[in-house]
């Protein structure tokens, strides 16, 4: 067992490498803007056209960090220009009626931006770009909380049972790039009959990684990775005429794991993902001195599919 937790130690840790290399270390904002009697067009195009100077900010559509908030209102014949994050106080600058708001929108947003409690702490030239990009994930990416139920398939020596599963996960994303740790459990208390074989129960915990194709798309395909233990109890006859030949096989080992699938519904607060997914045993499955599948075991592959629910 030595080398196989060798294995996951270097595979968990090229996991991070990945997700590190990868992430962005920009801060996604969503802007609101107002004008009392001005062109809130007008303002909108001018502190888009601000905030895309500064590489630690970018506006996006929806499913951003921040809310950039913009207000422009007149008292006497002054207009002021309220800009601030939500949450935090805004920067306010005096422009007097008649004159270009571009001056007052470029030292707002320079000093909005480089007060974000999100951005950096310290200068990014100080970071490698490895720690920016981890730094990304851990402090300025979103958390997701997702609840699934699916269906599995098991290939077994004669036959491919199936069996009802759920699992819960979390994960944790920055741009198109997710970290995840799920728990899946299936299972079904079936009754063995002839040759065939009966799943009992197959539980474990995978870690892995996740792209999602588009950043501001209403629905989404995308694609993952992971690696993790798998437990997997299955029940047959090694005679298959004679019920008193009953045995019950568990072994415990890595996996491989592949995901596929589409997540809709993004504008909301919550999405529903449907999805595929293929598990790949780094085991035989068999017991030391068992009859049920020899000495050198059979080679047991599963299937997942599935609906979830992320929050």
């Amino acid at each position: 067992m030595s080398h196989r937790r060798h294995l996951l130690a270097g595979l968990l840790f090229a996991t991070c490498l990945i997700v590190s290399g990868l992430a962005s270390a920009e801060v996604t904002l969503c802007l609101k803007a107002q004008s009392d009697r001005d062109d809130t067009a007008g303002l909108t195009s001018l502190i888009r056209s601000e905030v895309a100077r500064h590489p630690s900010h970018r506006i996006v559509e929806q499913r951003c960090e921040q809310t950039l908030t913009a207000d422009l209102f007149h008292a006497g014949t002054t207009r002021y220009l309220s800009l601030g994050i939500a949450g935090q106080v805004p920067e306010r600058q005096s422009v007097p009626d008649g004159s270009p708001l571009d001056g007052a929108v470029t030292h707002a947003v320079s000093l909005v931006l480089g007060n974000d409690p999100l951005s950096l702490t310290e200068d990014p030239a100080k970071f490698s770009a490895l720690e920016r990009d981890a730094h990304s994930v851990l402090v300025k990416g979103h958390n997701t909380y997702r609840l699934e139920l699916f269906q599995l398939v098991t290939r077994t020596d004669t036959n491919y049972p199936t069996t009802p599963g759920a699992a819960v996960s979390f994960a944790r994303g920055a741009q198109h790039w997710q970290v995840f740790a799920r728990l899946h459990a299936s299972g079904w208390p079936g009754t063995v009959r002839g040759s065939h074989r009966v799943v009992k129960l197959s539980s474990g915990f995978d870690l892995g990684l996740q792209y999602e194709t588009s950043l501001t798309g209403f629905a989404t395909p995308y694609f993952g990775a992971s690696i993790g233990m798998l437990l997997m109890s299955l029940d047959g006859r090694y005679v298959p005429s004679d019920p008193k030949s009953l045995e019950s096989v568990v072994s415990v080992g890595l996996d491989l794991g592949l995901r596929a699938g589409v997540r809709a519904m993004r504008w909301l607060d919550f999405d529903v993902d449907a999805f595929t997914a293929v598990r790949l045993p780094m085991f035989a499955t068999h017991e030391t001195d068992g009859h049920l599948f020899g000495d050198k075991g059979i080679y047991t592959p599963q299937l997942e599919l599935g609906i979830g629910v992320g929050f």
